[in-house]
């Protein structure tokens, strides 16, 4: 994968919305990344996801789905991820503009079924629990 920003055009219909719903980004980074450790290897401070230039949107964001991911490492459903992304999409963004948070959910919904489908082949979950990221 060249560009995060195209997968998700060519996955919703637009770019990302920024600075990028986690569940968005999390779809992002199982799409160019072979694993969670791969994606939140640490390097002087900052997670490879976040310098990997096909990843877009803010570092925050990126650090916050790579969190939801490791929702998945720990053993907890899709679903169970897919709500917790929206949820922090929700809290993050607080009092920001409604209509942007609107569009980041609408793009998150959008994308949903490809986070399954990615995550059904790229969280294995561990039995002992991750660092935290």
């Amino acid at each position: 994968m060249e560009s995060g920003d195209q997968f998700i055009k060519e996955v919703t219909g637009s770019y990302l919305v920024y600075p990028g719903h986690p569940l968005v980004l999390a779809t992002v980074i199982m799409k160019a990344f072979d694993s969670l450790d791969k994606a939140a290897e640490n390097v002087d401070g900052v997670f490879a996801a976040q310098m990997d230039r096909r990843v877009p949107g803010s570092a925050d964001s990126i650090r916050l789905a790579l969190c939801c991911l490791k929702l998945g490492e720990t053993g907890r459903k899709p679903a169970e991820m897919i709500n917790a992304a929206e949820n922090i999409w929700k809290r993050d963004m607080g009092l920001g503009n409604q209509e942007q948070i609107k569009q980041g959910s609408a793009q998150a919904e959008l994308i949903e079924a490809k986070f399954i489908e990615l995550a059904s082949r790229w969280l294995s979950p561990k039995k002992i629990l991750a660092p935290s990221y």
